[in-house]
């Protein structure tokens, strides 16, 4: 990532990006293996539970960076195929 004082913007890299989606793919793999929550989409029951907040103020923080998973929860996010 770099800074252009000419368009005063910033510049990322899609390699980047792709680094950090790779990142928080990780990091929301590990903590649903460490409470061992499923990877696959899961259906949501009554009541939040902890890691329901946890995964949505991640999928936020990316939103607010412009970085879209597609999902508004992460039990709607399906891990499997980025099993650590």
């Amino acid at each position: 990532m770099k800074y252009s004082a000419i368009h005063k913007q910033l510049i990322i890299e899609q390699k980047d990006l792709e680094r950090f989606v790779l990142g928080i793919k990780y990091a929301m793999t590990s903590i649903r293996n460490e409470l061992n929550v499923p990877l696959c989409r899961r259906k949501e029951k009554v009541g939040l539970q902890p890691i329901d907040h946890i995964e949505r103020g991640i999928l936020d923080s990316c939103k607010s960076l412009g970085i879209d998973f597609g999902v508004e929860w992460g039990s709607q996010l399906d891990l499997t195929d980025y099993n650590t």
